[in-house]
This record gives structure tokens, sequence and C-alpha cells, in this order.
């Protein structure tokens, strides 16, 4: 799977997205609809910044249903 930037292209669509535990830390595998697979291992630091920025988001998006439920 080719990087994408945050310009022009469009992304594609998640599929599949597992984690595992790994020698290095943690194996992540990211696949797209299309069948396309990108493995990643990444240290635990490194996943808890990705999941932090995750409950970000989610809280974020929460309030904002919230906000658009009143």
């Amino acid at each position: 799977m080719a990087a994408q930037s945050s310009g022009t292209q469009k992304a594609a669509s998640l599929g599949k997205f597992t984690v595992e535990p790994s020698d290095d830390g943690f194996r992540m595998r990211i696949e797209t609809h299309a069948g396309e697979v990108m493995d990643v291992i990444a240290t635990r630091d490194q996943v808890d910044v990705i999941a932090d920025a995750l409950d970000d988001l989610l809280a974020a998006s929460e309030e904002d249903d919230e906000a658009a439920e009143d």
C-alpha cells in the first residue's frame, strides 16, 4: 500500500485492522477494502500515542453528536 499524503489523493477505505504483540513491540496490519495490506511494527509508546489520538477524536465526535441532539 503506497503512502498517501494529505493532498488531493483519496484515502483508501479501511477493510480490516489488527494489532498483536511482537518481539519489537506491536505488529499492526492495515488492510483496505481493495485488499492492499500494510504491516507496521510500533513501540508501546507509539501505540499509546495512537490510542490517545483516537480517544480524543472519539470524545470530540461524541460531543458534536450530543450538541446536534440538543
